[in-house]
């Protein structure tokens, strides 16, 4: 069941575009580099599968509310998402490093 849902997360973070997650002044790289790391922390994780579930879910409604040209919604979807990430248990540093990636988004955002 984890490799599944692993599977179905990592193609859907592979598919979900650059812009996905923020408005369009946000650096690609910063989009890219928090899918990388919100890969290798799953992999990583003791986290159940409802969690996966709702991560998945989570990017699935940022990716919708995107292609919808929802902001609105995709900032709450994020939002949603952020809220999981810190309830997650992730193991070493990936909480911290994925907080940091999602902070960088929204200060970039924000234009700071």
């Amino acid at each position: 069941m984890k490799k599944a849902i692993l599977g179905t997360l990592a193609v859907s973070l592979l598919f979900l575009p650059a812009r996905t997650l923020a408005q369009e002044q946000v650096d690609p790289q910063l989009i890219q580099q928090f899918r990388a790391d919100l890969k290798q922390a799953i992999a990583n994780s003791d986290i159940t599968d409802q969690q996966k579930q709702q991560i998945e879910d989570d990017l699935a409604k940022i990716r919708e509310a995107r292609q919808d040209h929802k902001r609105r919604a995709a900032r709450s979807a994020l939002q949603d998402l952020k809220s999981q990430l810190g309830q997650a248990n992730f193991k070493g540093g990936d909480k911290q490093k994925l907080q940091a990636d999602l902070k960088q988004i929204w200060a970039a955002r924000r234009g700071e």
